[in-house]
């Protein structure tokens, strides 16, 4: 919000400016925010008793938003969300019931300190023409895409294997809600609104059942997905339905699934997407990209994203990953790792906070504690997120490969087998995780196959894995082509190999010796 350019800046009476703080509180746009009314109390009462050079993020977040004594303005945004939407609410207030007042109270961007001055003759109040959130416009929801899954149409009759059609359908709903980047609804939503439709088929036939699905785009109801059951009289109901859930929910609801995947091309082609659901699409590309360019575009878009919406619980949880993925790789503007990793720690702890029953934002959570090396709490985390959506099983390995980042090979590896290797495709992280636990446990013809798997000259860990791998088989040429890389993408592994491998590798033993295996190949300290 600005003045208009007569607008005098004046000395006034305490008492007009405490009278005029009263008139906006009690309006309709403050009565329902107790928590804005005292934040613009605080912040005016301050200025009126010439207080105001005290107004920084650390009084207003113990003060009004009553944080503890440890809050870190820094680490935690909640004084820039708050003042955003109070912002907003003074404008709104200007612009409806307070008009014709007087007095006029703003809030000027890039402080705390409000601007109390008096309305001259025919003047009036406009919203700010350069206010920079205001060029993003969000529309009311999450912004994410909607599935509906249609009544299943079933055909034939049923012998001694019989399957309820609207109890699997169901189950598959509730499966399908559990992951966080999809919304889904059993029935066709009021007027139409859904972006995608799950169609199936259950057919009986002599020697058992044939379940077909297909998923459709509603846009032009094109099929972009389809798959076939074929189901035997050996198998029960309930074994059958528990296959078809899981291999429909991870193959269509996970990230980089089928929905994902097919919105991913939407945004690479320029059609529009809801700027929340787009900065989710990015991020995850960021992860993948390993370039610092696109990792200070994607945690400016996020940071931007949950001031503009606070309840955006998803952009708190990947907005973690962008801070602890700078952590690792040098990309952050922040030189200290453990200010890194508290940041990290502290918008994924919100984006908790803001979803709860969340699997995504424990999955993140548990990500973070593992690079704090906090095992037992990043352990609990992980349970956590997997008992709130056992069917993503990219969440699941993710687990596995901690484990083994923390020591523990081989529960790690139980669990990659059971779960990794349900999916042809797994993202490079995946076979990061397969190749270590090969390596570290000298199945090296494993090791070698994962290795090659990840393709993505970019892609660091990849350049280790070969860096290891050629080292392992006396290939010297690779080894020095691999450090090369390594070298030119991260130039600080150079100066303290063992400090930058210990940021992945949380257990020190797993560390001393990866590091050892590293200088083997051509990767040693600049000083020795």
């Amino acid at each position: 919000m600005k003045a208009a350019p007569n607008t005098k800046n004046v000395l006034l009476d305490p008492a007009e400016v405490r009278a005029q703080v009263a008139r906006m509180t009690a309006s309709d746009v403050f009565a329902n925010s107790p928590q804005l009314s005292a934040f613009l109390v605080f912040i005016v009462e301050a200025v009126v008793r010439g207080k105001g050079d005290r107004l920084k993020g650390y009084t207003i977040g113990v003060e009004v938003l009553r944080r503890d004594i440890n809050f870190d303005p820094q680490l935690d945004p909640i004084v820039r969300v708050e003042a955003t939407r109070l912002r907003r609410a003074i404008e709104r207030y200007y612009a409806g019931p307070g008009a014709h007042d007087e007095i006029v109270i703003d809030l000027p961007r890039g402080g705390y300190a409000p601007r109390i001055s008096r309305r001259t003759e025919h003047e009036s109040i406009e919203p700010a023409a350069d206010a920079p959130e205001d060029e993003i416009k969000l529309a009311p929801g999450n912004g994410l895409p909607t599935l509906r899954v249609a009544p299943f149409m079933v055909a034939g009759t049923p012998g001694s294997l019989a399957i309820d059609g609207d109890a699997l359908g169901g189950k598959l709903c509730d499966a399908l809600a559990l992951f966080d980047m999809i919304n889904v609804v059993g029935a066709s939503p009021a007027g139409g609104r859904y972006d995608y439709r799950l169609d199936g088929t259950l057919e009986y036939r002599d020697l058992g059942i044939s379940l077909r699905f297909r998923l459709v785009d509603k846009s032009d109801e094109t099929v972009i997905w389809s798959r076939a059951f074929e189901r035997g009289p050996g198998e029960s109901a309930a074994e059958i339905e528990r296959s078809v859930i899981l291999t429909l929910a991870s193959t269509i609801a996970q990230r980089f699934g089928i929905i994902w995947s097919h919105d991913r091309a939407r945004l690479f082609a320029g059609n529009g997407l809801d700027p929340r659901y787009r900065a989710l699409i990015e991020a995850c590309e960021t992860v993948r990209s390993f370039d610092a360019e696109t990792y200070a575009s994607a945690r400016a878009t996020l940071e931007r994203l949950i001031v503009l919406d606070p309840g955006f619980a998803a952009g708190f949880s990947y907005l973690s990953i962008i801070y602890a993925c700078d952590y690792v790789h040098g990309f952050g503007e922040c030189p200290d790792d453990n200010a890194a990793l508290d940041r990290a720690l502290r918008t994924a702890r919100r984006g908790v906070e803001l979803k709860p029953q969340s699997a995504l934002s424990y999955h993140v959570l548990f990500v973070v504690l593992f690079f704090r090396g906090e095992t037992e709490a990043a352990c609990a985390a992980a349970e956590r997120a997997i008992a709130l959506n056992p069917y993503d099983v990219q969440m699941l390995s993710d687990y596995g490969g901690r484990l083994i980042f923390a020591g523990h090979v081989d529960a790690g590896m139980d669990i990659l087998r059971s779960s990794a290797l349900f999916g042809a495709i797994l993202p490079s992280w995946t076979h990061f995780y397969l190749f270590l636990g090969h390596y570290l446990r000298d199945e090296l013809a494993e090791a070698r196959f994962h290795a090659g798997q990840m393709t993505n000259e970019r892609h660091i860990t990849g350049q280790i894995a070969r860096a290891l791998m050629a080292h392992r088989e006396g290939n010297a040429d690779e080894a020095r082509r691999a450090i090369a890389t390594i070298l030119a993408l991260q130039p600080q592994w150079k100066n303290n190999t063992r400090h930058e491998i210990g940021k992945l590798i949380t257990d020190k033993q797993l560390a001393d010796r990866l590091s050892r295996d590293l200088a083997g190949a051509g990767l040693r300290d600049a000083e020795d």
